[in-house]
């Protein structure tokens, strides 16, 4: 369990992966889809 007390799931990582395909100014990021863990 993470800090905001939910697990990742493959749905998550999916919805992800369909901004960044969508987004017209996002480049050269790196996102953690980790709960906030990293905080």
């Amino acid at each position: 369990m993470f800090i905001n007390g939910q697990n990742q799931t493959p749905e998550d990582m999916g919805q992800l992966a369909v901004y960044l395909a969508s987004a017209a100014h996002v480049t050269g990021q790196a996102i953690a889809v980790d709960g906030g863990f990293s905080l």
